[in-house]
């Protein structure tokens, strides 16, 4: 049996396997993409179809074979950093002529329509899910382009005083898709990313944020609550788990005025998916390893409204409906807080009205039945532990 490289390619010569083209090098194809193997199995599917041995079908390969598998692997490898700098060119092209007074030399029927440049911002956010791409993204310049994107003519929406024809009137000059898409991608790059997140923390982008919060660019009612929801996860996204970021947040009386606002946001389905990205981002803030005394008790007002929450009797009738994920959500934080001692009087005060819409929500849920119960039974032990603790 041959051992060396050397006995094996004596075997190949004696055997006259030579003839075929070598394959390529395994080593250097992982080195530069590693789906590189597809260009591979098109080159075996190319030079063997399976349907007779191997040593049958190897002949000397032509010229307009050996120029197909050249091609078959030039085209298998994507460079990825390369792709996210088209795309980005692709944007700006298609928005230049909205966001800039002087346009752009390129063709209409070349330019990106609103539905294109969203699908370029969702091949984006795919590609830096890898987190070695989202760190380039960020080293290149990306964050910046995106930030601006996302909250372009913010700030200014609240104006009353511009007439007609002033530049007010024009503000919404990025379509609302793209700007969710915007946001999309950089809650992508951020999360759990610590490099990327203290990039974009100091950078400003939380302040920048918040402001894109209070005043939004014009819109209706609808899409302002789902440009504010993705703000409110974006924010979640940047600051998580890192705690320059999260004292950020938590120190800003713009910062803990957006989450109140958040979580006490009045509506139906639309407005309670906000009241539940807050819950969450609330919940990370007043539990996180790095949680002080003096954070718990600015997010004081936040936890009250939680604790309202929970109490709340839904067999009256209320402005806004019950939502399983936010109770929950909300039961957990309260309990948190009290097992870390770090400043339990925030929920303390309210202890005995805890205690008594506590004993009646266990009552009505150990009424329910089949998958009822079950769909509860998370609501409940909750209940029973913050009761017990």
């Amino acid at each position: 049996i041959p051992t060396s490289s050397s006995q094996i390619n004596e075997g190949y010569k004696s055997n006259e396997i030579n003839q075929t083209p070598p394959l390529p090098h395994i080593s250097k194809m992982t080195e530069n993409n590693q789906f590189a193997w597809l260009g591979l199995l098109k080159w075996s599917l190319a030079y063997t179809d399976g349907t007779k041995p191997s040593d049958e079908s190897m002949a000397p390969m032509s010229q307009e074979k050996r120029d197909f598998l050249e091609a078959v692997m030039r085209d298998g490898i994507i460079d990825e950093v390369q792709r996210m700098k088209e795309i980005v060119e692709q944007l700006r092209v298609g928005l230049s002529p909205k966001v800039e007074s002087e346009t752009v030399d390129t063709k209409e029927s070349e330019r990106p329509d609103e539905d294109n440049m969203y699908d370029l911002l969702m091949e984006l956010r795919d590609i830096v899910e890898q987190i070695d791409y989202a760190h380039t993204f960020a080293k290149v310049g990306g964050v910046p382009f995106l930030l601006g994107c996302a909250t372009e003519g913010s700030g200014q929406a609240n104006d009353k005083d511009e007439g007609e024809g002033s530049p007010a009137q024009n503000l919404d000059v990025v379509p609302s898709k793209i700007r969710e898409g915007c946001l999309s991608v950089l809650a992508t790059i951020s999360q759990n990313n610590p490099p990327v997140q203290s990039e974009i923390v100091s950078m400003g982008a939380i302040e920048t944020l918040l402001d894109a919060y209070v005043s939004p660019p014009p819109a209706d009612a609808a899409a302002v609550i789902t440009y504010r929801c993705q703000i409110i996860r974006c924010l979640s996204c940047i600051v998580r788990g890192q705690k320059v970021g999260e004292d950020c947040l938590v120190n800003s009386e713009k910062g803990r005025a957006v989450l109140l606002s958040a979580l006490t946001s009045p509506g139906g389905d639309l407005a309670s998916t906000l009241r539940s990205r807050a819950s969450f981002l609330v919940r990370a803030l007043a539990t996180s390893d790095d949680a002080t005394f003096e954070r718990i008790r600015q997010l004081r007002p936040q936890l009250e409204a939680m604790v309202g929450y929970v109490i709340t009797n839904w067999d009256d009738g209320n402005a806004i409906p019950f939502n399983l994920q936010i109770q929950e959500t909300s039961l957990e934080t309260l309990m948190e807080v009290l097992r870390q001692k770090k400043d339990a009087h925030a929920v303390l005060l309210y202890r005995e009205r805890l205690a008594g819409a506590g004993v009646a929500r266990i009552a009505k849920l150990n009424q329910l039945h089949g998958d009822e119960l079950e769909l509860a039974s998370t609501e409940l032990e909750l209940w029973e532990s913050l009761i017990l603790e």
